[in-house]
Formats: C-alpha cells, sequence, structure tokens
C-alpha cells in the first residue's frame, strides 16, 4: 500500500481498482 495511507483504506481502494477503475479513481482523489 502507499505510505501514510491507512491499510484498510488502501486495501478498499484496490478492491474498487479491482471492479472498476473509474471508482478507483474517486478514491484516490478522496484520500490525497
Amino acid at each position: 500500500g502507499a505510505v501514510g495511507r491507512p491499510q484498510k483504506l488502501d486495501n478498499y481502494c484496490a478492491s474498487l481498482e479491482i471492479k472498476r477503475r473509474a471508482n478507483y479513481k474517486q478514491c484516490e482523489k478522496l484520500l490525497a
């Protein structure tokens, strides 16, 4: 996972990336 990011959120974003990359991009923006 990325440094400085909670592991739970990192795993959540990874799951979104697998399902739908568009959702993953939104998740990255929220955590940025």
